[in-house]
């Protein structure tokens, strides 16, 4: 299946600046046209260095994701652990 991902680019001096909100200003965001694939019977075998992503599960406890305070409470805080987690980072 084909799909469009928008990938940030740099700026000019080569570093990308994230501003957190929802229209992720501040980003340069060029589309690409790829090919999407199925890859989570191949979820064990993924490396960031290799592919430069994984596949992994956020459990959040969120039940509804309209809930603004549910996503700062319990979705972000298990976004960051996950992210952690997987590249072994500290926080």
């Amino acid at each position: 299946m084909q799909g469009c991902l928008n990938f940030v680019t740099p700026g000019p001096d080569g570093t990308v600046r994230f501003v957190l909100d929802n229209g992720w200003t501040g980003t340069g965001q060029q589309p690409v046209e790829v090919q999407l694939e199925d890859w989570r019977e191949s979820a064990d075998t993924l490396t960031l260095d290799r592919e430069g992503f994984v596949l992994d599960r956020v459990v959040s406890g969120v039940t509804d994701y309209r809930d603004q305070l549910q996503l700062e409470r319990l979705w972000l805080p298990a976004v960051k652990h996950t992210v952690l987690r997987v590249t072994g980072g500290s926080g």
